[in-house]
């Protein structure tokens, strides 16, 4: 698409430059032929890719088999022939021929044409493309409006005329000059250098000066009216560019409290992540903070066809954070429709689903009951945010959850959290459970130990079991 819209700048830029200098030959040439033949070749290649000719014989064989009758290549041929004159005469394709007359330079009025390939960029810029949709919003309106001032300047053009063309002091006196001041008058443009002399043509003058404003006025009204109609879809199909562009993304399916925790996480860490939700107060609600939200069901196939991501290059893995089991494994089934190797990671809020999750595709399970306060978390040196959680509850990983009593021992040697030193052992301090207090998340580095306090901390095993040998041996590092 760069590509393109950098040939169609160049070809306006030697246009321009022709008018007053010479351009050299080289330029000329590249602008003529290469350009031209490279504009071609695009035609062609449309032309070819806008017809699904494999589908239609498809179709045509399996319909004729059905009814029991010989196939018949020549109609195939004319259903292909017909959907090819489609494209041909569709709005896009015209302009594209058009772009390639330039071809032709011999003939100087075919030069002209270069200008046609600035139309071209209707078909690579998303945001013209999103003007032509809001405007076709108001069709029926704005076509209306323009067959009252087609009528408005046939009516005034010939009275002004036929009023001021019998006056000899007048400027209007042809029917060309009639129709150029109607034009000007009503656009409210007025360059007043032509203007009717006579009482009469005056009068005409000041009401058409009256409709001009009306239509302006009503023009005004119905393209924001159209912008206002349009303009959460404007804001959808910008969010969606953006998405396209993005790697290794990760998409959070569902919204929730751990869902919460993992994007501001995800956020800082500046990873490239997306949330579906199908309800439109909690997506506008996150899109205010920020959060790149979309409002689509992530268990229906549609709105990944909407998002328009490509699962086996763009996606990293797709986070099912619904608090519900049921929805979570609809998500998985759909997502397995897609692509069948994609990463799906779950929450799992009954551990009786468990095995139903598995047979839905997911590929990874996670309990998030043990584990709130958790989630993106620096562990053993590398960001494992979601990982982390995964890691505690699969057999093949060394990754444990681990429940250490202070004993007198630990006390004679430790007094608060910063002395344990437990960083240096790549293990990460979950809380601190005081008695029968509920467990302290992230407690503070000053805070006091005391004998019977339990430190829950997650680590590798045998850094875990280190640790342990290291505290109860008396001594510090």
């Amino acid at each position: 698409d760069l590509l393109i819209v950098s040939l169609i700048f160049f070809s306006v830029a030697v246009l321009i430059r022709e008018v007053h200098y010479s351009v050299e030959r080289h330029l000329l040439f590249f602008n003529n032929y290469i350009i031209s033949f490279i504009f071609l070749l695009e035609y062609i290649l449309r032309l070819w890719v806008s017809t699904e000719r494999h589908r239609l014989i498809i179709e045509h064989y399996e319909r004729d088999l059905f009814v029991q009758r010989p196939f018949s290549l020549g109609v195939v041929r004319s259903a292909i022939g017909a959907s090819e004159w489609r494209f041909i005469r569709s709005p896009q394709a015209v302009i594209d021929l058009l772009a390639i007359m330039p071809f032709f330079h011999e003939i100087r009025i075919m030069r002209v044409f270069i200008l046609f390939r600035v139309f071209k960029l209707f078909r690579y810029t998303r945001r013209i493309q999103n003007l032509l949709s809001i405007l076709a919003v108001k069709k029926f309106e704005l076509l209306t409006l323009l067959m009252f001032v087609v009528t408005v300047v046939f009516v005034a053009t010939i009275l002004i005329y036929v009023i001021e063309a019998t006056n000899p002091h007048a400027e209007i006196n042809s029917l060309y000059h009639a129709l150029y001041w109607t034009i000007v008058t009503i656009s409210t443009v007025g360059f007043g250098d032509t203007v009717p002399v006579s009482d009469e043509g005056r009068f005409v003058a000041i009401i058409i000066i009256l409709i001009s404003v009306s239509v302006l006025a009503f023009t005004t009204s119905i393209i924001v009216s159209a912008f206002t109609q349009k303009l959460d879809e404007i804001k959808e199909n910008d969010n969606i560019e953006k998405s396209i562009q993005l790697r290794d993304l990760h998409i959070i399916c569902g919204w929730s409290a751990t869902a919460m925790l993992l994007a501001k996480k995800l956020r800082s860490e500046r990873k490239h992540f997306l949330i579906l939700h199908e309800d439109e107060e909690v997506t506008n609600s996150l899109q205010k903070e920020g959060f790149l939200t979309f409002a689509l069901d992530p268990t229906k196939l549609s709105s990944y066809r909407r998002l328009e991501i490509d699962f086996k290059t763009n996606v990293q893995s797709v986070l099912c954070m619904y608090e519900n089991d049921v929805r979570n494994i609809y998500v998985a089934l759909t997502l397995r429709s897609i692509d069948k190797n994609i990463r799906i990671i779950s929450l799992l809020a009954t551990e009786s689903n468990h095995l139903k999750m598995q047979r839905a595709g997911v590929s990874d399970i996670v309990y998030p009951q043990h584990l709130v306060g958790l989630i993106a978390r620096e562990f053993g040196g590398s960001p494992v945010a979601f990982e982390v959680i995964h890691a505690l509850r699969s057999e093949h990983h060394g990754a444990r959850l681990e429940e250490i009593v202070i004993d007198e021992i630990i006390l004679q040697t430790f007094e608060s959290v910063a002395s344990l030193q437990f960083e240096r052992f790549h293990l990460l301090l979950l809380g601190i459970k005081k008695g029968e207090e509920a467990l302290m998340f992230n407690p503070d580095d000053e805070m006091l130990l005391s004998l019977g306090n339990r430190l829950v901390f997650v680590g590798e095993r045998t850094m875990l079991m280190e640790f342990d040998r290291f505290i109860h041996s008396g001594r510090k590092i």
